[in-house]
C-alpha cells in the first residue's frame, strides 16, 4: 500500500481518538496504550514520515492528508501548527494547478479517489483564513471565485453559505491588514448586507438553535445539526469580527456606531447561547475546538460592552454636550446584563468543566482571561467610572499583573498590557481626549516575537481597589492570576513558539481579537482621528465624515 494512504488511515484514526472521552480509557478492553498515546503516536509517525515529505504530497491523497493534519492540530490547541500545514497544502496545490478553473494536474495514488479539484481548492482556502482571522495573520489568497454565481448556483443551500463566508472572510482579512481608514464604515456595511442576504436564503426555523440531545442517537441527524450548528457560530462570528471594530466608537459618536456596537452584542449572545447547548452535549476539549474559539470571542465581546456601558460622563463634560449626546451616557444594558452575565458565567463553567476533564491548557488559559475580565465587569457594574488603556510593554520588558492606585494592569502575552483605571477622562499621545468610553491606546504596535521575553509568568495577584481608600475595598474581588503552564520555557527573542504548553497557550488568540478591536479606537498614526473626536462637539461646531 502506498505511504499516503497508511498515512491518511492513521490521521484518520487519530482524529477519531481525539474525539473520546478521557473516560473512554476504561472502557476499551484490548489496547496496548492509553488512546491518547496510541493518537499522539499514529499523528507524529504520519506527520514526520510522510506529510512532512514534499515528494509524496504531490497528490490529492496527499493533499487530503494536509487537510486531516490541519484539522488534527487546531482541534489539538495548537492552530500555529495548524496554519503552518495548511499553507503547506496551499503551496502544493498552488503549484498543482488547483486555484486555475480547469487545469489542475490531479495526481492520484488510489484508482477510486473521487476528483474535485476546485472543491479541495475552496476547502483549503476556507480552512486557512479561519484560521488567519484566529491567529491575526494576513491571508496567503484573495482568490474569491468560490463564490462565483455559477458555483453558488450549482451548490447546495449550506454550501452556498459556506463560500459566502469564505469571501466575507477574505474581505475582513484583507481590511485588517491594511491601514485604519474612513471607510472602513462603508465597507462593513457592503459586507454586512451581503451577510444580511445570505441569511435570508434560509427559513426562519433554520437560525433556531438545534438541541443536539434529542438526536443524539440518530446518527444523521446529529450530523446535520451538528453542521446547521457551525453555520450559526461561523455567521455570527463573522458578524462580530466585521463590527468589533466600531463597537466602541458608538459610546460619544451619536448613533453611527449604534448598529455595530448592537450586532456585536446580539450576535455574542447567539453563540454563547450555542456554546452552552454544544458543551451541555460534548465535553470534549479536542472535539470541535472552533466551538471553543467562537465561545471565548463572544464572551470577550461581550464583557467589554458590558464595561463600554458602565462608563460615567464627568459633570463638566456632559454640560458640553447636546442633550442627545448627553441622554446616550446611560447604559442601555443596564437591563441585559443578569442574562449576559448568566450566559458568560455558564460559558465559564463549560470551560473550566472540559479543562477539569481533558486538562487542557488551551481551556485552562480561556478559562482564566475570562475569569479575569468577568471580575473587572462586576467591580465596574458597582457604579464606578472604568477606563481601559491598552499599550504595548516597552521593549525587553516582560508584562506583569498588578493593581496599584486603583489601577488594573492585566498582562495579554502577544500583545501588551491592559491598563483598567477609574477615571472618566484620559489623555492619549496626540493630545486629544476620550469620554465616557474605553479607550485603547496602541503607542507600539510591536509583537512579542520582537519585543517581549518568551517567558511570560505572571506573579503576584490583580486586586480591584476603589479609589477612595487606600486598601480592597469591602467586598473587592481579588483574582487569581493566570500561571505559568507547568514545564513552560522561556523563549528569549526567537519569535513565538509552535508547539502548545510552551507558550501563551491561546496562541495569540486572544492578541488577535484586541487587534480587531483596537482598530478603532483612534490611535493609529495612518489616520486623522480627530475626525471622530470632533463628534463629541455640538452639531454646528463640526461636520459629519
Amino acid at each position: 500500500m502506498h505511504p499516503v494512504l497508511i498515512a491518511r488511515y492513521m490521521l484518520h484514526l487519530a482524529t477519531a481518538l481525539q474525539h473520546l472521552h478521557p473516560s473512554s480509557s476504561q472502557e476499551i478492553n484490548g489496547l496496548s496504550e492509553p488512546p491518547r498515546e496510541m493518537m499522539k503516536r499514529l499523528a507524529d509517525i504520519a506527520t514526520s514520515l510522510v506529510t512532512t515529505n514534499d515528494d509524496l504530497m504531490s497528490c490529492i491523497e496527499g493533499l487530503d492528508c494536509m487537510i486531516i493534519e490541519t484539522w488534527y492540530h487546531a482541534n489539538g490547541g495548537n492552530p500555529r501548527k495548524a496554519l503552518i500545514t495548511i499553507r503547506r497544502a496551499m503551496t502544493i496545490a498552488q503549484l498543482l494547478g488547483f486555484h486555475r478553473h480547469g487545469k489542475a494536474q490531479c495526481n492520484i495514488v488510489e484508482k477510486a479517489t473521487q476528483i474535485y479539484p476546485e472543491f479541495i481548492w475552496f476547502r483549503i482556502i476556507s480552512l486557512e483564513r479561519y484560521l488567519c482571522m484566529m491567529l491575526g495573520t494576513p491571508q496567503a489568497s484573495f482568490d474569491r471565485n468560490m463564490a462565483s454565481e455559477t458555483l453558488l448556483g450549482e451548490d447546495t443551500a449550506m454550501g452556498r453559505l459556506d463560500r459566502i463566508h469564505c469571501v466575507v472572510m477574505s474581505r475582513i482579512l484583507e481590511r485588517n491588514s491594511t491601514a485604519p481608514s474612513v471607510s472602513d464604515l462603508v465597507l462593513a456595511q457592503e459586507i454586512d448586507e451581503v451577510l444580511q442576504k445570505a441569511s435570508r436564503a434560509f427559513p426562519s426555523k433554520w437560525w433556531l438553535t438545534p438541541n443536539l440531545a434529542t438526536v443524539a442517537n440518530q446518527p444523521e441527524a446529529l450530523f446535520w445539526d451538528m453542521r446547521r450548528l457551525f453555520h450559526h457560530l461561523s455567521h455570527y462570528n463573522l458578524l462580530i469580527q466585521l463590527h468589533l471594530p466600531f463597537m466602541l466608537r458608538s459610546a460619544t459618536t451619536g448613533h453611527k456606531y449604534d448598529y455595530s456596537r448592537m450586532t456585536c452584542i446580539t450576535a455574542s449572545r447567539e453563540i454563547l447561547s450555542r456554546f452552552i447547548m454544544f458543551h451541555s452535549f460534548n465535553r470534549i476539549a479536542f472535539s470541535c475546538r472552533t466551538v471553543d474559539y467562537f465561545g471565548l470571542m463572544a464572551a470577550m465581546t461581550l464583557l467589554i460592552a458590558h464595561l463600554d456601558g458602565h462608563r460615567c460622563l464627568p459633570p463638566s463634560t456632559s454640560e458640553q454636550l447636546p442633550c442627545n449626546q448627553a441622554l446616550m451616557s446611560t447604559n442601555i444594558l443596564v437591563h441585559q446584563r443578569p442574562s449576559d452575565r448568566a450566559l458568560i458565567e455558564q460559558a465559564h463553567e463549560s470551560m473550566e468543566e472540559v479543562s477539569r476533564l481533558d486538562g487542557d491548557s488551551m481551556s485552562i488559559q480561556a478559562s482564566s482571561l475570562l475569569q479575569r475580565l468577568m471580575a473587572i465587569e462586576a467591580e465596574a457594574a458597582s457604579e464606578v467610572t472604568h477606563e481601559s488603556n491598552m499599550q504595548a510593554p516597552p521593549t525587553g520588558q516582560t508584562p506583569q499583573s498588578s493593581s496599584t492606585n486603583g489601577t488594573i494592569r492585566v498582562s495579554i502575552p502577544s500583545f501588551g498590557v491592559i491598563e483598567i483605571d477609574r477615571g472618566g477622562v484620559i489623555s492619549n499621545d496626540s493630545g486629544g481626549f476620550s469620554v465616557g468610553e474605553i479607550a485603547v491606546e496602541n503607542k507600539e504596535r510591536s509583537r512579542a516575537s520582537d519585543n517581549v521575553n518568551g517567558n511570560l509568568e505572571m506573579g503576584g495577584r490583580v486586586q480591584v481597589h476603589d479609589i477612595s481608600s487606600q486598601g480592597p475595598r469591602n467586598g473587592g474581588i481579588d483574582v487569581d492570576p493566570l500561571q505559568p503552564l507547568p514545564g513552560a520555557t522561556g523563549q528569549g527573542s526567537e519569535g513565538p513558539m509552535l508547539s502548545v504548553g510552551e507558550d501563551w497557550a491561546l496562541q495569540n488568540i486572544d492578541a488577535a481579537f484586541f487587534d480587531t478591536l483596537m482598530r478603532g479606537t483612534g490611535n493609529d498614526d495612518s489616520i486623522d482621528w480627530s475626525t471622530w473626536l470632533n463628534d463629541l462637539q455640538p452639531p454646528h461646531s463640526h461636520s459629519e465624515v
